[in-house]
């Protein structure tokens, strides 16, 4: 028996996703269709061995209780949401409910970042783990570019056992361009670990003596586990060449949403009365007119309207939004050694793949290995975890130099991945999947781009309009016959598509509306928005350079270092009225905002 964990952090994280995380929960935040923590637990789902998928996080337990209720019905497994009682760190939220994961006596979990997104290769991750009988932890890892690695947790491997040698998270310097993916296989001998780092911060807590936790039981699963078991024979990483991408911002979000509908093109919406261009999810209830043109890469959330004329490409368009007449809305698994330090490196050998090096997001290139954020655990990682706990612990009650919020806070990444790295306990399956992270709302885009493609059984085919896929339209979107979506578009629960309306890799959320010969293009739609007849809504595609191999998303600040927005997707919050006949280019439009011209490369408050 298996068990999942999705962690998801609570509404003080994901900051780089604002606006569009004001008023929908970043992993509730829908791309290709599909809520984004719904693909991790569809691919959970799939999984006969995974009788129980655990959701930790800060939200309120309101916030998810509908969520996990519906996830419940579709997909026939146990769901469960267990709230923090404050923001523990992607170690402290799953050492705080250790029990919870090993009730049951399940052989390993898998633990899966909630804001990372990928076609989630589980079964091939529980094989690498199952192969390695010493493994705590096997990393999904992915190549980044030596300048990206930085931001991950990277790591060295072995060649032939590709154990984890070094994992160091988010380096100051190249480490490696083998990066985190933020998806793994935990034994539950993890937990070993884990309290031994949690007793380390508890004491450096109470000492007094500078601590910088928030909390005592404030951990990070890359710094106080992953580089605790790196070179222990311990961590082991898989390294993947799939689909993967985080999602932290409204670009990320724009370049997940294209994928996602490239991967799941069974969704995509075709039977819309308007023109799509492939991939475009519409929203059964969203209205779209025939005179529309949708797509490439459009996701249309429920309620929108899209009028006459509208052309939308690469964008979302959120619940409820309106694009009116003529509108144009646009741009609204192996990392380069660049990318690689963002994301948590590591090290393999080569012929056993255990992780003999582990870091998250070093500050120098480590490999270009990176981790993608899923995972399969034992349950003896918990050993691991309640070493790194009581590390924790004993640091953050010292009082000197505590980092953590809470004492109970730690990082699986740092405070098991970093601790297991070279013990033969951490192993890698690298994959060659797609997988990226779900850090801002560009990477949102991408995500809903290969989900779509990766679900095409579900992309919309049967809508009136003209379809370009992938395409995911909600049954409940009204699309006019003359519209075209696609590639690459959601639309959600009750959005309207006018006549003439044209979108492409997008997404359009929840009873928007876009208005007659409106274009969506590289955007994000929000709920109950609408875009004006005539009006152009265009963002700049925050997809990885296509001239680098392995290159992974960039979630760049939204300035630049001369004070200045940087060009990328264009953000529309929920109920945000777009004039008739405006521009509005690389912006991004906080809610409820009426907009009285065309704006470029700004921040609308």
């Amino acid at each position: 028996m298996l068990k999942a964990v999705i962690l998801i952090g609570g509404p003080q994280k994901g900051t780089r996703f604002r606006p569009l995380s004001l008023d929908t929960p970043k992993p509730l935040f829908p791309i290709a269709g599909l809520p984004l923590i719904q693909h991790h637990i569809e691919a959970c789902a799939k999984l006969e061995a995974c009788k129980e998928i655990l959701i930790i996080g800060a939200y309120t337990t309101n916030t998810m209780a509908q969520f996990v209720s519906d996830m419940q019905k579709e997909y026939h497994v146990i769901i469960r949401y267990l709230q923090e009682f404050t923001p523990l760190g992607t170690g402290g939220g799953l050492y705080h409910f250790r029990d919870q994961v090993r009730a049951g006596n399940p052989s390993a979990f898998f633990l899966l970042n909630g804001d990372v997104c990928a076609d989630f290769p589980l079964k091939e991750l529980w094989h690498f783990h199952e192969e390695r009988s010493n493994a705590l932890v096997t990393i999904m890892g992915t190549e980044a570019t030596r300048q990206q690695s930085v931001h991950y947790g990277c790591m060295v491997r072995e060649s032939s056992t590709k154990s984890v040698t070094h994992y160091v998270e988010k380096p100051n310097s190249y480490v490696s361009t083998l990066i985190n993916c933020g998806v793994y296989v935990c034994s539950l001998q993890v937990f070993h670990t884990m309290a031994d780092s949690f007793q380390k911060k508890q004491d450096v807590f109470y000492s007094g003596n500078g601590q910088t936790s928030p909390h005592p039981g404030y951990m990070s699963f890359e710094q106080d586990v992953l580089m605790q078991l790196a070179g222990t024979n311990k961590l082991y990483a898989m390294q993947v060449t799939n689909w993967w991408s985080q999602v932290k911002t409204a670009g990320s979000a724009i370049y997940a949403n294209r994928h996602y509908l490239e991967l799941h093109r069974d969704r995509v919406s075709k039977d819309k009365p308007c023109t799509i261009l492939p991939d475009v999810f519409v929203h059964p209830t969203a209205v779209v007119d025939s005179t529309a043109v949708i797509g490439p890469n459009v996701s249309i959330g429920a309620g929108v309207t899209i009028k006459a004329g509208v052309r939308i490409k690469e964008s979302i368009v959120l619940n409820n939004a309106t694009v009116h007449e003529h509108a144009l809305v646009m741009y609204s698994v192996e990392a380069t050694r660049q990318q690689s330090v963002h994301y948590g490196c590591m090290v393999r050998e080569s012929s056993t793949k255990s992780v003999t090096h582990y870091v998250e997001k070093p500050n120098s290139y480590v490999s270009t290995l990176i981790n993608c954020g899923v995972y399969v655990c034992s349950l003896q990682v918990f050993h691991t975890m309640a070493d790194s706990f009581q590390k924790k612990q004993d640091v953050f009650y010292s009082g000197n130099g505590q980092t953590s919020p809470h004492p109970g806070y730690m990082s699986f990444e740092q405070d098991v991945l970093m601790q297991l790295a070279g013990t033969n306990k951490l192993y890698a399956m690298q994959v060659t999947n797609w997988w990226s992270q779900v850090k801002t709302a560009g990477s949102a885009i991408y995500a809903n781009r290969h989900y779509l493609e990766l679900h095409r059984d579900r992309v919309s085919k049967d809508k009136p309009c003209t379809i370009l896929p992938d395409v995911f339209v909600h049954p409940t979107a009204v699309v006019d016959s003359t519209a075209v979506i696609g590639p690459n578009v959601s639309i959600g629960a009750g959005v309207t598509i006018k006549a003439g309306v044209r979108i492409k890799e997008s997404i359009v959320l929840n009873n928007a509306t876009v208005h007659e010969h409106a274009l969506v293009m590289y955007s994000v739609v929000g709920q109950e928005a609408s875009v004006g007849e005539w009006s152009r809504v265009e963002g700049t595609p925050s997809d990885p350079d296509p001239n680098k191999p392995f290159a992974k998303m960039d979630n760049t600040p939204l300035f630049n270092s001369d004070g200045r927005l940087n060009p990328s997707i264009t953000i529309l919050g929920a109920g945000v009225v777009v004039p008739a006949e405006t521009i509005l280019l690389n912006s991004i439009v906080l809610p409820h905002k009426h907009l009285s011209r065309s704006f470029k490369h700004e921040i609308i408050l």
